[in-house]
């Protein structure tokens, strides 16, 4: 059968995978995605700096971007868990546990203490 088909201009390497979905009658529907690569980049303003590889790009293409958020050095860290702490301790602790030192016994229970002999 001669003609153009829509997968016609899917490069061999690209791997097409089927994805299954469901309208609100229940009624599934059979799709098929090309598959997503990621990149890293920076975004300064408006534009986008491709960090290494670039995708392979011939003409304008839609992309989704995360923004990942630095992680917090380990002091900032700490500082975080004590405020958060402070917080928990200024509520009243957590309701659902009356007895905190018979909480931590028993979540305890079973496992060694580290750096203490039993």
């Amino acid at each position: 059968m001669s003609g153009h088909h829509k997968w016609d201009n899917i490069r061999p390497q690209a791997e097409i995978r089927p994805a299954m979905s469901y309208n609100q009658e229940g009624e599934a529907k059979m799709s098929y995605l090309s598959p997503s690569r990621t990149y890293k980049a920076i975004l300064r303003g408006d534009r986008v700096e491709w960090c290494g590889q670039a995708p392979d790009q011939q003409s304008p293409m839609e992309v989704q971007i995360t923004v990942t958020e630095p992680e917090p050095s380990p002091a900032k860290r700490g500082w975080q868990m004590a405020a958060a702490l402070e917080r928990l301790a200024a509520a009243g602790g957590i309701p659902e546990i009356a007895d905190p030192v018979q909480w931590q016994r028993e979540t305890r229970q079973g496992r060694p203490l580290a750096g203490r002999a039993d």
